[in-house]
């Protein structure tokens, strides 16, 4: 079952203000009240959005504030199997968001500063879209003398991190809304509270079989649901003035 969502830090995000998320192949969040779920949804749309070169768009399109309520910036890191992943967007007007700072850290020892704060911000869109528009290529371009090599490897090192990183981002699915191909990761939403055991039995099979080839975050009010999976799979929420807080997993099911 593929796991490449490692880690999701978010900042400032509506009612995600300051939430950190390690998923496995199957994450389960329990939400009672459905505000984290809601604001997930719109979180994934919102970094599907980047990864394709269409935050503009998308804040468009969504017409309303990513933003917790009088908040100036959103900051999101994200571990993508080995290595991290970060874009910090802030508001420049009443209704405008762009992006100032972006950072791809490699667990190979590399660190690039793709957006930086003082020379390249604010930009209109993350640089992923520019920097990887396609997969490398595998083999340094014909002719390449023995001098530039190395400057062409540590290139390729960084634009092959850089694709993988947005292709996952661009295969993130929220069930019921376009795109609906096979994706990266699928956010699914079980929204009844009390669902009959033949509902709860075809959402884990459904759950099971998507995982076989993405990861799954399933979101539930469904406490009887969550008692269906392992219980170190199952994160609940809390949401309280209007801020959604993650409660772990019991440290003592984890393994060690």
């Amino acid at each position: 079952m593929p796991t490449d969502l490692t880690r999701l830090r978010v900042s400032g995000f509506r009612s995600l203000r300051e939430v950190e998320l390690r998923p496995g192949a199957i994450c389960v969040l329990v939400d009672t009240e459905g505000t984290a779920t809601r604001d997930f949804v719109h979180l994934f749309e919102l970094l599907r959005a980047l990864a394709e070169g269409q935050l503009q768009r998308h804040l468009r399109e969504a017409g309303i504030s990513p933003a917790a309520p009088g908040g100036e910036s959103i900051r999101l890191r994200l571990g993508l199997r080995a290595d991290d992943y970060g874009v910090e967007l802030r508001r420049t007007g009443t209704d405008t968001w762009r992006v100032c700072w972006e950072l791809a850290d490699l667990l190979v020892g590399l660190s690039a500063l793709l957006v930086d704060p003082d020379l390249d911000a604010p930009r209109e869109e993350s640089s992923l879209a520019e920097l990887a528009p396609q997969e490398p290529s595998r083999d340094p371009p014909a002719g390449t003398s023995t001098d530039d090599l190395e400057r062409w490897y540590v290139g390729n090192v960084l634009e092959s991190v850089l694709w993988e990183m947005r292709r996952f981002l661009r295969g993130v699915r929220v069930e019921g809304r376009a795109p609906q191909d096979v994706g990266t990761l699928v956010l699914l939403q079980a929204p009844d509270e009390d669902p009959p055991p033949a509902a709860i039995w075809d959402t884990v099979q459904r759950v099971r079989e998507t995982a076989r080839h993405a990861q799954v975050l399933l979101c539930t009010a469904s406490e009887s649901l969550a008692e269906a999976f392992d219980p170190r799979e199952v994160f609940r929420v809390t949401t309280h003035d209007g801020s959604s807080r993650l409660e772990l997993p019991d440290a003592a099911l984890m393994p060690r």
